[in-house]
């Protein structure tokens, strides 16, 4: 039984040797370029339903096969997704609330978070560049997608933590939530904490000291609980908190063996316009509708 996209490749390339083809044939039958073909040997991507079709017909395989590899189509075209939850600060115009405010600004943009006059270096910035021209379809677009606050009206509100640790029951309020928005699409979604901190993060000793956590340093710690996990969306909580581009984030997953759809749940801050008046981080979000029931685009 077919129990990974490794062994799926390794299916790939005996078929191809068994019919006497080479790499470049099979990619000039495929209309596909020699590497792309490599790739799927080694089980580095997943073929196109069309270049599915024309695998399938060459090589005499059942499309059947890749039916639990590939996800079905989503209203989202990308692999990658960024979804905000906002916390709400008191409204005293620190500093830090204005930084948390960029934050979320730096996120929808994807430019990479710059902290007072320094700006963090990424190593994960050079790797998602090279991933790009390996995994096009991996980094087309991003998306940042509101997501409902921590309580509905009515409900009573959870006891009030830290920030940065926010509770158990708000998590899985907004977990249980965007998997019924994808479920309403035919999305499969796995609501799973399938990466998990390998250590805590210090602040550094010695000539370093007094220097921030970098989100290089946040990503670092990250490690894979699961070597195989089923095909469908898998929401990452908390993975970047201090704020990075999309593409560090999704460069980091990559390198941790996920192939799959990564929907990244990015814990963010806004900061309170006036008090009294409700706060929710709409004026920060794109293509808000003025409902939180179901993810939206946000360009």
């Amino acid at each position: 039984m077919i129990g990974s996209q490794v062994e799926l490749g390794q299916l790939v390339k005996l078929c191809r040797e068994h019919r006497g083809l080479t790499q470049e044939q099979l990619a000039g039958a495929l209309e596909l370029s020699r590497t792309a073909v490599a790739h799927l040997e080694q089980g580095l991507r997943l073929p196109e339903p069309g270049g599915l079709r024309r695998l399938c017909e060459h090589l005499g395989l059942p499309e059947v096969l890749w039916a639990g590899f590939i996800p079905k189509p989503s209203l989202y075209p990308m692999s990658v997704h960024c979804h905000c939850r906002t916390y709400y600060t008191e409204p005293a115009g620190s500093a830090e609330d204005e930084r948390r405010v960029a934050l979320v600004r730096a996120i929808r943009s994807g430019e990479p978070w710059k902290d007072g006059r320094r700006v963090f270096e990424d190593p994960y910035g050079t790797g998602a560049r090279r991933l790009r021209k390996t995994f096009p379809r991996l980094f087309l677009a991003r998306t940042f997608v509101p997501v409902p606050p921590p309580f509905e009206a009515g409900d009573e509100p959870s006891e009030p933590s830290e920030p940065s640790e926010p509770s158990e029951p708000s998590k899985s309020w907004v977990s249980q939530r965007l998997a019924q928005a994808y479920a309403a699409e035919g999305t499969g979604c796995r609501v799973v904490p399938l990466f998990r901190r390998a250590r805590p993060l210090r602040r550094p000793a010695g000539r370093k000291a007094g220097r921030r956590p970098t989100v290089a340093d946040h990503l670092a710690t990250l490690r894979l609980l699961e070597e195989h996990v089923p095909p469908g969306v898998v929401l990452v909580d908390d993975v970047v908190h201090l704020g990075s581009a999309l593409m560090a984030c999704a460069t980091r997953l990559t390198h941790l063996g996920w192939q799959g759809q990564v929907d990244a749940l990015v814990v963010a801050h806004v900061r309170e316009a006036n008090v009294g008046e409700p706060a929710d981080g709409r004026e920060l979000i794109f293509g808000w509708d003025g409902k939180w029931d179901y993810p939206v685009w946000s360009g």
